[in-house]
């Protein structure tokens, strides 16, 4: 009989990280059931900010990893960031490169990277929320995740409202 010549076997695929489209509700991570401690999670909104760029730049680190990096530039369970500027360290030593605008956000800037498949960040005393998507109809921007990690958040959310939750703005990472 014929010897059978078997079937050449695909190496298995990577993980894919989810593609950028702004308003995608998989590009910032919920940082609440992402195998975090409660503490931890509480606490992540800055690695799972970190998380969503590297997402949009076709990387897919895990909240661990990310978690990780961030104690290397000030982050702890009690506090979180140290601020926005160890948010740009963190992303930077990710591989993410950032700049930070301190004071009020630019809506022209905010507008131009979202435009462009860039996601922003609005740091805030108590959040970081991630903006990828914007609905001028309603004035309203996609925080995805990083609005729904507050009970009176929600996916989309006006910078005023964006203001309110997290306590006034520090700055706009871009």
């Amino acid at each position: 009989p014929p010897i059978a010549t078997p079937e050449p076997v695909a190496p298995p695929t990577p993980p894919v990280a989810p593609q950028f489209t702004p308003g995608n509700p998989d590009l910032v991570p919920n940082q609440f059931s992402s195998g975090l401690t409660t503490a931890e999670a509480y606490a992540a909104c800055g690695p799972a900010a970190a998380v969503a760029f590297a997402r949009s730049q076709g990387r897919n680190p895990t909240m661990q990893e990310a978690l990780n990096l961030a104690r290397q530039v000030g982050w702890n369970a009690n506090q979180g960031m140290a601020g926005p500027t160890s948010q740009v360290q963190l992303m930077q030593s990710m591989g993410i490169p950032t700049r930070l605008q301190p004071g009020d956000p630019s809506p022209s800037l905010i507008a131009r990277d979202v435009g462009g498949n860039n996601p922003v960040i609005i740091s805030t005393p108590n959040h970081y929320f991630v903006i990828d998507g914007f609905n001028p109809q309603t004035g309203e921007y996609h925080v995805g995740n990083s609005g729904t990690a507050y009970r009176t958040g929600a996916p989309w959310l006006t910078m005023d409202r964006i203001r309110q939750i997290g306590g006034g703005i520090q700055g706009t990472i871009y």
